[in-house]
């Protein structure tokens, strides 16, 4: 594994994680040339993509170089369900209205709750349709899986299964000083940071 430096000097392990395959042909070739050549750690999948099923082929090559995972999409696509609520015209929500919805707590009640969690179901069960097995890992499309509501449909799918089986969950956090230390897109780190504190009071699974 590659190693780099943090902001105190130690080494530590570094993972890099290639997101969105199966959004386009082209995205898809980068990243396979990537792990063919052995660059990355990680490559996340959109199963919520028309050309999934077929673009999943591609990756059994690299499933021992590679952890392999499910990139939770709930923005600017179409769900694999209907979704009246959140995505009324068939396409799902740009993030600002989706973080808006999230924080008025819309995610975590209701209807607009049993959407949110039929379809993170949808996309698991896409993922693990064409990949005939359990995703490595799971984190989410413009971080999505971290927002209240969300992050209690992922948690809830991922206990169901055998401890020795779940995936990992990529987290966002970062100490408050490291991020205004490094001074890139602070407001946003900052942002994600509160979210994944608040997020349901709920561990991350063992496993």
């Amino acid at each position: 594994m590659a190693k780099g430096g943090d902001m105190t000097g130690e080494r530590q392990p570094l993972v890099i994680c290639a997101d969105d395959f199966a959004l386009a042909p082209g995205v898809d070739e980068a990243i396979v040339r990537l792990a063919e050549a052995g660059r990355l750690s990680a490559i996340s999948c959109m199963a919520v993509m028309a050309d999934w099923p077929q673009a999943a082929s591609r990756l059994e090559a690299l499933q021992d170089r590679c952890d392999i995972g499910l990139h939770l999409t709930l923005t600017d696509q179409s769900p694999l369900g209907a979704m009246p609520q959140l995505a009324p015209s068939g396409m799902l929500p740009a993030l600002s209205k989706l973080f808006a919805a999230a924080f008025a707590g819309r995610l975590a009640r209701g209807e607009a709750a049993a959407e949110v969690k039929a379809e993170v179901a949808r996309q698991w069960d896409a993922f693990v349709h064409a990949r005939g097995r359990l995703p490595d890992f799971v984190d989410g499309h413009q971080h999505v899986h971290l927002l209240p509501g969300v992050l209690s449909a992922v948690l809830d799918q991922v206990i169901r299964c055998p401890i020795g089986e779940r995936p990992w969950l990529r987290s966002c956090w970062e100490p408050p000083a490291r991020v205004l230390a490094r001074r890139i897109a602070t407001g946003k780190a900052l942002c994600w940071r509160h979210c994944r504190c608040r997020c349901d009071g709920r561990p991350w699974p063992a496993g």
